[in-house]
């Protein structure tokens, strides 16, 4: 069984209902011309990163 990871943190997330329709439709824009532009980048590479961080 794997460790299990008892770092706290706190993050304040950005949730639809707390945005107007112009930050999110500039939040999709923005999110779209990445995608466009081949900007991404594999999920696991992505988490692999993020627990990298936390360590």
């Amino acid at each position: 069984m794997a460790a299990k990871n008892t770092k706290e943190f706190s993050v304040d997330l950005i949730t639809r209902d707390s945005m107007s329709d112009n930050e999110f439709n500039t939040l999709m824009e923005k999110g779209l011309l990445q995608a466009k532009e081949d900007k991404s980048y594999p999920v696991n590479d992505v988490f692999d990163s993020l627990e990298q961080e936390l360590q």
